[in-house]
């Protein structure tokens, strides 16, 4: 227990710290009834060396007004941790090597662009107890003047997430930014990629891996790149036509490393050519995920199409056409997000087709400016479909039996090619340029 003595006009008190070795943590010339309250706050501390647990907020509070001088010499008494008297750069610098055992290496990568720009500006020799309010509301309001408000948002609440881990640690007493605005913001126009505006950009890909990459964000929601350059052959099953798909983002939580998704009609003949089409390997995709952006934006300028955050709105378009389809609660699972986040940012769109069944317009032919002929998604896509081509989906069924067999070896070695159907056979919209 430590305990207090008088050294000469100062106090001092003797503790033991986290080694077990016993050692004086001098005062100097303060009141007794200073002293008094020093050294319960370092009995406090000891027993917390022996002891880990939650520190009191009187203690915290007590630690945060000690100053340099009294701080280092806990520290060199092991009853406190060196980082906690640690400057804005140290601290920063802890987090990320906490942090990158837990995040994707893209999530690290924003993170580190979050805290250096707050380091630019608070300086990473800056005390992180001296960080100040009115410091942190200048930086965010600079962030505004330079990004758009979602990004600043974004950024301000990486750091208020670094900052409120320094709370929990007992290196701060509050966070300096908690009272900032953070998150991100949803779109305040957001473009839905209907049936019709799918149906050309389908064609207008130079491809089929283009063709699949398209498809499975605009009818399953996957992120593009990060989740279909994880996609292998292994995690089709076709017999059920259900697809596990990896969530990169979420690995990192219990239970969330991937999900199971069921394969729409619309999308299943572009995974049968894409399939018919595949060399050696595993890998669903094949594209490369560097030049995805350019490659969508030259195929949306060949079918006359243009909207904001092109790979976003094709996953956004996806949770909105899925929502009329099946339950929520389904919906998220497969888009991997929580329903709060569905609800803030893919439930303010209203596709025209909802609004024409609420007006009445049962057919799209009533629609002014719609095509008579069109059709809905999926009886559009099955009327291109021939014969052959159907019949190809069930044997390419049958050879494919055992796919969902994770780990047996090559799919190759699996089950033979099927058969057919052949490229020829296929629809019009899904067979490679020659």
């Amino acid at each position: 227990m430590a305990s207090l003595e008088r050294e000469n006009k100062g106090w001092l008190v003797r503790a033991v710290g986290r080694d077990g070795v016993r050692r004086p943590v001098r005062f100097g010339m303060v009141s007794q009834t200073q002293a008094r309250q020093s050294e319960s706050m370092i009995q406090e501390l000891e027993r917390l060396a022996k002891v880990p647990g939650v520190r009191s907020r009187l203690l915290s509070e007590w630690l945060r007004g000690v100053g340099e001088i009294l701080m280092d010499r806990l520290v060199r008494a092991k009853l406190v941790e060196s980082c906690e008297v640690s400057t804005v750069g140290q601290w920063f610098d802890l987090y990320l090597a906490e942090k990158a055992r837990k995040l994707q290496e893209t999530s690290l990568k924003k993170l580190r662009a979050s805290l250096d720009l707050f380091r630019s500006t608070a300086g990473d020799a800056t005390r992180l107890q001296d960080v100040t309010k009115d410091q942190c509301s200048r930086w965010a309001s600079l962030l505004r003047d330079h990004y758009s408000e979602a990004s600043a948002g974004v950024h301000v609440g990486n750091v208020k997430t670094a900052m409120r881990a320094a709370v929990k640690r007992g290196i701060l007493v509050v966070s300096p930014i908690e009272h900032e605005k953070a998150g991100s913001v949803p779109r305040a126009v957001m473009h839905y990629v209907d049936d019709d505006e799918t149906r050309r950009l389908l064609a207008a890909c130079p491809s089929t891996p283009w063709r699949l990459l398209v498809g499975l964000a605009r009818y399953l929601g996957l992120r593009v790149p990060s989740e279909t350059r994880r996609l292998r052959w292994s995690d089709l099953d076709v017999e059920r036509w259900r697809l596990r798909i990896p969530k990169p983002k979420t690995a990192g939580h219990k239970g969330r490393a991937y999900t199971i998704a069921p394969v729409p009609p619309e999308l299943q003949p572009i995974i049968l050519a894409a399939y018919v089409e595949a060399g050696e390997g595993d890998r669903m995709v094949t594209l490369s995920g560097s030049n995805v952006a350019r490659g969508l934006a030259r195929a949306m300028k060949r079918a006359g199409l243009s909207w904001p955050a092109k790979w976003q709105t094709l996953r956004s378009s996806a949770a909105i056409w899925l929502r009329e389809r099946a339950p929520e609660y389904v919906v998220n699972a497969i888009l991997g997000h929580s329903a709060a986040v569905a609800q803030e940012h893919y439930a303010s769109q209203v596709p025209d087709e909802v609004m024409d069944r609420l007006a009445g317009l049962h057919s799209g032919a009533n629609k002014p400016g719609r095509n008579p002929g069109q059709q809905s998604s999926a009886k559009g896509c099955k009327a291109h479909i021939s014969a052959d081509t159907l019949l190809g989906l069930h044997a390419f069924a049958g050879c494919c039996e055992g796919v969902q067999e994770e780990k047996k070896g090559d799919r190759r070695d699996l089950n033979p090619r099927p058969s057919g159907p052949q490229p020829d056979a296929l629809p019009t919209e899904l067979r490679s340029p020659s």
